[in-house]
Parts: structure tokens; C-alpha cells; sequence
């Protein structure tokens, strides 16, 4: 019986879903295409948006394709010790 050809794939690091997941209730800094960052909680992601709390209590809901990257807290102090 002939084998038939599989198609290797590669994975690094978590997926998308396991890394909202994991930040879920912690604060985080989006940055977003046009350059601003939002330092806000994460409560919440889907397919196309993330939902974060604002410090204020209002909630945010934010559409994926306008988001550059996320950092946590502590990367945005990480950075921030590099930088000194």
C-alpha cells in the first residue's frame, strides 16, 4: 500500500486563542495601527475583536485588524527598564 505525502507544518509559541486566554483580566498595552497605545484590562476576545475595560468602567470593544500588538504590564516595564 502506497504512503501517502503529508504536508509538514511548524508551530511556534501559543495561539492566538491560548494567548487572549491567558491575558484575560490582566492589564495590557494595545498598540494600534495609527500609533496609540491603550493601557486597559482584557476581558475578552473573539475571532475578529478583543473587549477590554477602560480604568473608567466603560467597555471597549475593538476590532483585531486595527490592533499592531499587545504587550502585558510587565513587558511594557520590561521595556521600559531597557530603555534606562
Amino acid at each position: 500500500m502506497a504512503r501517502k505525502a503529508t504536508k509538514e507544518t511548524w508551530f511556534f509559541g501559543p495561539g492566538e486563542a491560548d494567548f487572549y486566554t491567558a491575558l484575560r483580566g490582566k492589564r495590557v498595552a494595545v498598540v494600534l495601527e495609527n500609533g496609540q497605545m491603550l493601557e486597559e484590562t482584557l476581558i475578552g476576545a473573539d475571532a475578529y475583536h478583543i473587549t477590554l475595560k477602560r480604568r473608567d468602567g466603560v467597555t471597549v470593544l475593538l476590532s483585531k485588524h486595527a490592533i499592531l500588538y499587545v504587550l502585558t504590564r510587565e513587558d511594557v516595564q520590561r521595556e521600559g527598564e531597557e530603555a534606562t
